[in-house]
């Protein structure tokens, strides 16, 4: 009888994976207890436990470095000879791709395994006369930020300062002003709490641990959540935000009395596209001869009420896309690349978030 078994579990096996293996899912940072890695390791504890069965598990590869970029340059040099390898990218690395030299690092070239959709939030002290009054926020180091002060600038400018690239720019430089100086987050939220800052932006876990006193008082709001990337050309309103909390483009036609348009607004989109809809991905190979074990398993965990539970627990509850839907939301997202739009992402990248190394990627064109 135990032979009988032993041999029906070997044909289980030889069914669902001609070879047993060991996969690594690349990190571009390195371990701790929270961002990307606390997502990472997440997804693989409850990933591992759906691949089992395919006779496959994950173990973790940590390669922090260059905010993100070492990893995108080492993968984009090596994927193809590297089928047992995931790897994660996050919202930073997509607004890199769109704006700086990553080694080669191109999402068209891998096949998406897939994608946590979500967004950030905006924030901002209930006692800011934003139409009126130069606006405080955190300035930024690096590649993350983009998205949430194009959209500060769109918020306080107008329809008029919007119609240009030029007029936005000089709205900007009068209106918005960057405070630098915080050694972390922590300093950051402290800096809002006291007024420091009039606006900031935060993951909504973040927002929701750092500011819950001040959004109960009323003397801090959430301005707007950028809203979940719908693959259609729009966004919706995030699950997860305080009622009455709407998405960037909801709260600026009913501050302004017309939806957001022009130049500066498309390449917003870009940018908020990138950093927001793949704020979370997992990507593999397309020569990988796992991809249908792993595609499965991953599938396997979305379906999975208890899985998806324990995550939507840790990392919020967002949409999480798969199969052909990851494909279609990767596909959209690279539709938004267009010569206008990087151009335009080079200049407000220069002009108002001063990133040192932004240029048009010609090779994103081709």
């Amino acid at each position: 009888m135990k032979k009988i078994l032993a041999t029906v579990a070997l044909a289980t096996m030889m069914a669902t994976s001609a070879v047993a293996e060991t996969l690594t899912l690349q990190f571009p940072n390195g371990p701790g207890k929270g961002g990307t890695a606390f997502w990472g390791d997440n997804v693989m504890k409850e990933l591992n436990a759906k691949l089992e069965k395919y006779g496959h598990n994950i173990v973790p590869r940590y390669l922090p470095g260059q905010r993100g970029k070492k990893s995108l340059k080492d993968w984009a040099g090596s994927y193809m000879d590297r089928p047992n390898t995931l790897m994660i990218a996050h919202g930073g690395n997509g607004e890199g791709f769109l704006l700086e030299d990553v080694g080669g690092f191109d999402y068209r070239n891998y096949d998406p395994v897939v994608v946590m959709n979500t967004n950030i939030w905006v924030s901002i002290n209930s006692d800011v006369d934003w139409r009126n009054d130069v606006v405080k926020f955190p300035a930024t180091g690096g590649t993350g930020f983009a998205a949430d002060i194009v959209s500060v600038g769109l918020m306080i400018c107008g329809p008029e300062a919007n119609a240009s690239v030029e007029t936005f720019l000089e709205c900007t430089n009068e209106r918005l002003r960057f405070i630098p100086g915080f050694n972390s987050g922590g300093e950051k939220r402290q800096a809002f709490r006291r007024g420091q800052l009039d606006a900031t932006r935060d993951t909504p876990q973040t927002s929701l641990m750092g500011y819950a006193k001040e959004y109960a008082s009323g003397q801090s709001r959430v301005w707007f959540a950028h809203g979940i990337v719908d693959g259609k050309g729009s966004v919706y309103g995030d699950p997860n935000a305080p009622k009455g909390a709407q998405s960037f483009p909801e709260v600026y036609e009913a501050e302004w009395g017309v939806a957001p348009s022009g130049p500066v607004y498309e390449a917003y989109v870009t940018f908020q596209g990138y950093r927001d809809g793949f704020q979370k991905t997992i990507w593999i190979a397309p020569n990988s001869p796992l991809k249908d074990d792993v595609n499965a398993a991953v599938a396997e965990m979305i379906a999975d009420p208890e899985a998806m539970a324990r995550l939507d627990k840790k990392l919020g509850a967002f949409p999480w896309l798969s199969g052909d839907e990851v494909v279609a939301h990767s596909d959209y997202l690279f539709s938004l690349i267009t010569r206008e739009n990087l151009e335009t992402l080079v200049v407000l990248a220069n002009d108002v978030f001063k990133y040192q190394d932004a240029f048009v990627k010609e090779e994103l064109l081709n």
